[in-house]
């Protein structure tokens, strides 16, 4: 090969990276392990340990869409996985606020009666300056119960430059008419995590108020969970 042409085979190999750095998709795969799966303050694995995992597609425009599955315990007739599907879009309001809307199917696979228990949820999301986000999640078949389920939350989250950062949040669920025991519950959570490249370890405690208890029993109390996370 000629010096010339080894020229513009150089260049066009650097033409082809800077393409590829400059493209407007991007793909994400994400694993864990977890001591315990807790949703909104109530355990849905029985307290037990689970696997996850999840694969996201975004675009620049702020158009994204996933898949994420974890294992489930729901009983010796309940499903044995939830996998959950969604289309979002992500969207700046001024310099230091962000809006995000989505559309999440909650499916169940496994066990006598897995689909019965799918239902489907519309999330709205604010966040301020990356740190406070206030989120409402509305679905008109919670729990596949053909009632209304709304989730008021509000989460925050700090990071340092050295990989370390602690979160927490407080939410409402407001399930009115689905359960005889109290019309929604309060749940809580507050954790700290360090990244290690693309790796982290986090630890999170998890409660709810005694109307959390009321409706769920022992999977709605407080608890400790300790996860591992990789993403690639």
């Amino acid at each position: 090969m000629t010096k010339r042409a080894m020229m513009f085979a150089g260049l066009l190999a650097i033409s082809g990276a800077a393409a590829a750095q400059d493209s407007p998709h991007s793909f994400t795969w994400r694993a864990w392990a977890t001591t315990d799966y807790v949703f909104r303050g109530v355990s849905q694995s029985d307290e037990n340990f689970t696997l996850q995992g999840a694969f996201d597609y975004a675009h620049e425009s702020g158009f994204y869409a996933g898949v994420w599955a974890s294992g489930v315990d729901f009983g010796s007739e309940g499903p044995d996985a939830e996998v959950d599907t969604y289309l979002g879009f992500g969207f700046p309001i001024g310099d230091s606020l962000k809006g995000d809307i989505q559309v999440l199917r909650y499916n169940y696979v496994g066990g006598s009666n897995g689909s019965d228990f799918a239902y489907n949820e519309v999330i709205g999301k604010l966040t301020y300056a990356d740190f406070i986000t206030g989120t409402i999640g509305y679905s008109n078949d919670v729990f596949a119960t053909d009632e209304t389920g709304i989730y008021y939350g509000l989460s925050a989250k700090h990071g340092w430059d050295s990989g370390l950062s602690v979160f927490g949040g407080v939410g409402y669920y407001d399930l009115d008419g689905i359960y005889e025991a109290a019309d929604g519950y309060i749940d809580w959570n507050l954790g700290v995590a360090q990244a290690f490249g693309p790796a982290e370890v986090s630890l999170t405690y998890f409660d709810t108020d005694s109307d959390g208890s009321d409706i769920f029993g022992g999977i709605a109390g407080n608890r400790v969970v300790l996860a591992a996370k990789v993403a690639f």
